[in-house]
């Protein structure tokens, strides 16, 4: 009782919203508590980088069968310098010219074992406001999840009455698919928004996606498809394409869509898709990035833009809501937030963590942010200076969290 313990671990353990979950509850064979001391996070000096390893490399000492107490001290190392740490430097020569830490605090976001959010004490008494004590309006979706981008993702070579001449786009994939140039219906193409196409204010959309559903978010049915766009059916069922195989094995498919009782699907079916999909505003953010990085995305050439699977959003019907929305995710405090939490995903779970009041026209600094977030928008599509309307807008947002 009462021993010392040392581990070498992986950063993500203390702050992933699932897989860590089962760790942080610190318990040695579900009874057994053990107490961390303290953490080392060396993420940013990426110690074992020269022996081709970028593992987020933590270390913590624990104290066996004594009860965790928070705040728990947890120092972020970073290098004094660019380069690389060598495995066989001295340890005094690391730590005394090519490494300094910065002394924080870490505990967790919610609940006892849920992610832990990091700061100095100022910072964790800031934060404290801003978490969400109960269900907010806003909730996050993600966008579409095809698993076979190269028959859905499409470039455009011309438009004939009604019709759409492509080529895919194999070159989004992993997968042996082959190249076609191909008709489709118009009506069921959307401009497509991946997460490397979303700056901050601004989105561009160089491919567009073929989506075999109704605006009500509900796959259309085969018999439908072949009768009223037969285009798009010989597309996906033509022999010499062979993509009837690869849409039949995809892993959405085998995970979600077999064996379900009474509905049978077809090849084409899609993932994270619904009415919310379809809805004619959003709020979209990078999931990998280093911080919010948001716009408002509406329709582009008369046609509704649809986000893919690596992009978060927000569906809103009203347009001052959604600027109001991405005003606030993109102030500095969010991004400060978010990142004390998330060591890596910027995923839906934000928005269960992180209280965003609701929109209200009647609000003064509620207007306040639309009229900024416009601004901003409108400025980065020119690719202009931001700057100084991001200044007021951190002010303003900052007043609106924590008041």
């Amino acid at each position: 009782d009462n021993g010392k313990l040392g581990f070498i671990v992986n950063q993500n353990i203390f702050q992933s919203s699932g897989g860590g979950q089962g760790f942080r509850k610190f318990l040695i064979k579900d009874n057994i508590p053990i107490e961390i001391e303290e953490v080392d996070d060396f993420v940013n000096v990426q110690p074992f980088k020269d022996l081709g390893a970028d593992n987020k490399t933590a270390v913590f000492t624990a104290i066996k069968n004594s009860k965790i107490q928070y705040p728990v001290k947890y120092n972020i190392w970073n290098k004094k310098d660019s380069g690389k740490i060598f495995a066989n430097e001295s340890y005094e020569n690391i730590f005394n010219n090519k490494i300094i830490k910065d002394e924080l605090l870490a505990k967790p976001i919610k609940e006892y074992n849920s992610s832990w959010i990091i700061g100095d004490r100022i910072e964790l008494e800031i934060f404290e406001k801003m978490i969400a004590k109960e269900k907010g309006k806003y909730r996050a979706r993600k966008g579409i999840d095809t698993s076979a981008n190269a028959i859905y993702w499409i470039k455009e070579k011309e438009r004939i009455n009604g019709k759409i001449v492509f080529e895919n786009s194999p070159e989004t994939s992993k997968k042996n698919i082959k190249q076609v140039t191909d008709v489709v219906e118009e009506e069921l193409v959307y401009p497509l928004i991946r997460g490397k196409d979303i700056y901050k204010w601004r989105y561009k959309t160089p491919y567009q996606v073929i989506v075999p559903y109704t605006e009500d978010g509900k796959v259309i049915d085969k018999k439908d498809l072949k009768i009223n766009f037969e285009n798009t059916y010989n597309y996906f069922y033509n022999e010499s394409n062979g993509f009837e195989e690869i849409l039949k094995n995809r892993g959405i498919v085998k995970k979600h869509f077999t064996n379900l009782k009474g509905k049978e699907n077809p090849e084409y079916v899609l993932y994270d898709i619904g009415k919310y999909t379809f809805s004619k505003y959003k709020v979209v953010w990078k999931a990998l990035a280093n911080g919010m990085i948001a716009t408002v995305v509406s329709n582009k050439d008369n046609k509704i833009v649809i986000p893919d699977h690596n992009v978060v959003m927000i569906p809103v019907e009203d347009e001052n809501e959604a600027y109001y929305v991405a005003g606030i995710l993109n102030s500095k405090i969010v991004t400060k937030f978010v990142n004390a939490y998330i060591s890596w995903f910027f995923s839906t779970h934000i928005l269960e963590n992180m209280n965003i009041p609701a929109y209200n026209e009647n609000d003064k600094k509620h207007i306040e942010v639309v009229e900024l977030s416009k601004q901003a928008h409108l400025l980065a599509e020119k690719e202009s200076d931001v700057s100084e309307i991001e200044k007021k807008l951190n002010n303003i947002v900052e007043e609106i969290l924590l008041r």
